[in-house]
């Protein structure tokens, strides 16, 4: 059995005091336990990273947060790694769309010229979404608004896509 080293902490229960970073360090020492190092270890780098950004402490850590705004903190994260995941799919599955556009819709030289033009601007946006992503950050003190950005651009290259796939140009 698996539980923090509090247990159910009856004594503090309707406080608003308890600490829920311990039930979820459980789950990593039991991971942990069952050999899965490197899952044990992601989820405790996320842990510290989330008390040294976040600075969401309860008492039992020398903070004034409540269960609540740790809790609201976790979520946070978790809005932050579902969008993550969302875009990493979505630029994974538009790829092969994306490649086939230029054969597709130009002749041999055309697209010859427009596959270098794509790398261009992929190196070019390369260099430009890291400086957005941390520029965002930077602002709004969260992750959430470059991941919307680097969303949105996504949504937009896929529309462009959807677009030009529609209009075939004569080959040259």
């Amino acid at each position: 059995m698996f539980e923090p080293v509090h247990g159910s902490a009856p004594d503090i229960a309707g406080k608003g005091i308890a600490n829920p970073i311990a039930q979820i360090w459980s789950g990593a020492m039991m991971l942990q336990h069952l050999g899965e190092l490197k899952a044990a270890q992601a989820i405790e780098d996320a842990l510290a990273a989330l008390l040294a950004r976040s600075g969401a402490l309860t008492p039992d850590l020398g903070g004034k947060a409540s269960t609540r705004d740790v809790g609201d903190a976790i979520a946070h994260l978790w809005t932050q790694l579902g969008f993550f995941i969302i875009f990493a799919a979505c630029v994974h599955a538009y790829q092969p769309c994306f490649w086939a556009l230029p054969t597709i819709t130009l002749g041999e030289s055309a697209a010859a010229v427009a596959i270098g033009l794509i790398n261009a601007i992929g190196n070019l946006g390369g260099f430009v979404g890291p400086f957005i992503m941390g520029y965002t950050v930077d602002r709004t003190g969260s992750f959430t608004s470059g991941l919307v950005w680097l969303l949105a651009n996504l949504v937009a290259a896929g529309i462009l896509v959807l677009f030009l796939r529609g209009s075939r140009l004569p080959k040259t």
